[in-house]
């Protein structure tokens, strides 16, 4: 606790001066943004979520039927919303 108050102090002291504290980086080559790829659009389980269930315990929940359909409904429905000629069948 001690040595993080001190450093604390340390980095205020260098603020006070006008220099930058530890940790900030003013040079635009140096201070890229990382590309993190994401899935977007896409809820969990809806493309597996029976067979995740049968994996798991929760197979043994009372509602895991009522559960099982919510999915295969939700998943449905995104499908035909992805996919216009399926609203006319």
């Amino acid at each position: 606790m001690i040595l993080y108050r001190k450093m604390l102090q340390r980095e205020l002291a260098k603020v006070a001066r006008g220099e930058d504290p530890m940790g900030v980086i003013r040079s635009a080559a140096e201070n890229d943004a990382l590309s993190i790829p994401v899935e977007r659009d896409k809820a969990h389980f809806t493309d597996g979520f029976e067979s995740h269930m049968r994996r798991t315990q929760v197979q043994h929940s009372p509602f895991a039927q009522d559960l099982k359909r919510v999915f295969a409904d939700f998943s449905r429905q995104r499908l035909a919303e992805k996919i216009p000629i399926l609203n006319h069948a």
